[in-house]
């Protein structure tokens, strides 16, 4: 045998070498790792036994081989900061002969410095934001009421969070990440002054109105558009001015085509395609057991389908599962051989599985697929997955935004569906929002635990920090955040803040984003 695996021209960043080719990528490990990572297209020949990876840090000169196996990967560690590696590899055949070596390639390789770990990550004598290479990246500066917090000139600092209730009856200040406004002596008693309540050692909780039309939020029916009269028709729980369907009492708002117009109102015949599991056109393994298609062996069940119009659609999976080990069978859903989500359905009980899905006008492949099939007869153990039906409607949501897809990131890369928030980073999208009215955030995420405490997640508007969360679950779970905005282009980001890097000690926290679903709050 003799062979050649080549490699061609690279892009050199601060963290990763790209060779544009398919046949080898060379890239460091961003971030949390000192190793130099290796991969290559495998061989096809029938004879292939495996490669030898040559290493050394002078061109030419090669410590002796690394043997692997038929292998299409290999993470050298141990490795020098401010020094150059070069790499090439052969292929051995089943009679151990050897191929010519491939062309030869380089990087220079630079351990990151973790910004906010108290650890002198490459050994340079300078820690955290002392490293020159932590200028103006995101560190921590340990105040809750700061944020932004960046390096600069071998510090970290961040700006504070403005706390200012335009009362000069009260004195503004932040505690622990929260706004305190607190009675001083202009105030005229207790009450601190009109229009607010005092609580419990003279602190003042003024009443939000947030569409500024004297009526506080908790006692008016339209809370984020301005109604002065407080009209309500139907007299159910919303102002006219708010309401979907003003004239006839409809509690739910619910508004399932997304027009604007409330379902008990609404003259359009909504969109619902009911989708039998066992009437599908196609079935890999599995048949048919009482209401249920039992599919096995990670088989899949499709069917192609007509959709009217480009939109958001709504994909409610009724199913349920044989459980192994405890764990339930991974449902997928796909979109023209696209997995678009996957769940757990750790229920022998049927359960609805809700999934929103931007799809195109025209007809398009549907299918439901099983991933982790489990079969050891001797044991009784035998994982399967029951599919009753779906049905597909309209989605309320107004957008999906894929965490990958955002246009500005900083800190993480992309692991399957997820991007891998670390370093206390963020990333962000704007959005044209055509109406003023309050919308709702639904993010897709999990975390990496330290100690037993999860990511601290925030949503951000326009730079301003609205709410924050500490996702304390490793499987994915939707975090809900409702928030008003005025009409026109608002930057929605999302941030990372109570990084914890360790490596001696194996700890590593981490937030994982997987998309966010945006809608009205008023139509669920």
């Amino acid at each position: 045998m003799n062979k050649t695996i080549k490699f061609i021209n690279f892009l050199l960043n601060s963290l990763k070498i790209v060779f544009y080719s398919t046949m080898l990528l060379i890239s460091f490990h961003e971030a949390h790792s000192a190793s130099l990572s290796v991969e290559w297209e495998a061989n096809t020949e029938n004879d292939l036994a495996g490669y030898k990876l040559y290493l050394g840090t002078s061109p030419g000169n090669y410590a002796p081989a690394i043997s692997l196996s038929k292998v299409t990967e290999y993470e050298i560690s141990e490795l020098s900061d401010g020094t150059t590696y070069y790499v090439a590899l052969t292929a051995i055949d089943s009679s151990q002969n050897e191929s010519e070596k491939s062309d030869e390639i380089s990087a220079v390789f630079s351990i990151p410095e973790q910004c906010s770990d108290g650890i002198d990550n490459d050994d340079d004598g300078f820690v955290d934001c002392e490293d020159s290479k932590c200028e103006e990246n995101p560190c921590d500066d340990n105040d809750p009421c700061t944020q932004g917090d960046t390096c600069l000139r071998g510090s970290c600092a961040g700006t504070t969070i403005g706390c200012n209730d335009e009362n000069e009856c009260t004195d503004d200040y932040c505690e622990e990440g929260q706004c305190i406004y607190e009675c001083n002596a202009a105030s005229a008693d207790d009450d601190c002054c009109s229009n607010q309540a005092c609580i419990a050692e003279s602190v003042c909780l003024i009443p939000a109105d947030s569409d500024d039309d004297g009526i506080p939020d908790d006692e008016d029916n339209c809370p984020y558009i301005s109604n002065t009269d407080q009209s309500n028709s139907d007299s159910d729980s919303y102002g006219d001015a708010c309401d979907n369907c003003p004239f006839v009492d409809n509690e739910d708002q619910y508004d399932s085509d997304g027009n604007g117009i409330g379902d008990v109102c609404d003259e359009e015949e909504p969109l619902e395609i009911v989708v039998e599991a066992e009437e599908m056109s196609y079935h890999a393994n599995g048949k048919k057991e009482g209401d249920f298609w039992n599919l096995w062996a990670n088989g899949t069940m499709s069917e192609n389908r007509e959709f009217p119009d480009t939109g958001i659609y709504r994909f409610a999976i009724i199913a349920r599962g044989r459980l192994a080990y405890g764990v339930g069978p991974q449902m997928g859903l796909l979109i023209d051989g696209v997995k678009r989500y996957t769940v757990f359905v750790n229920t022998t009980s049927p359960e609805t599985f809700t999934f929103d899905v931007q799809v195109p006008e025209g007809t398009h492949t549907f299918a439901i697929g099983f991933y982790n099939d489990l079969y050891k007869p001797l044991e009784g153990i035998d994982r399967n997955l029951y599919v009753d039906k779906t049905i597909i409607t309209l989605s309320p949501a107004l957008g999906i935004i894929e965490a990958e897809e955002m246009s500005y990131h900083a800190n993480g890369k992309k692991e399957g569906d997820f991007w891998s928030l670390w370093a206390n980073g963020t990333m962000s999208e704007d959005i044209d929002f055509l109406t003023a009215d309050l919308y709702r955030f639904e993010i897709i995420a999990r975390g990496k635990l330290a100690y037993d405490v999860g990511p601290q997640m925030g949503l951000v508007i326009d730079g301003v920090i609205k709410r924050t969360v500490f996702v304390n679950t490793t499987s994915p779970e939707i975090f809900t955040f409702d928030v008003e905005l005025s009409e026109g282009i608002h930057e929605f980001a999302i941030g990372f803040y109570n990084d914890v890097y360790k490596p001696s000690e194996g700890v590593d926290r981490n937030l994982y984003v997987d998309k966010t679903i945006l809608k009205r709050a008023s139509t669920h």
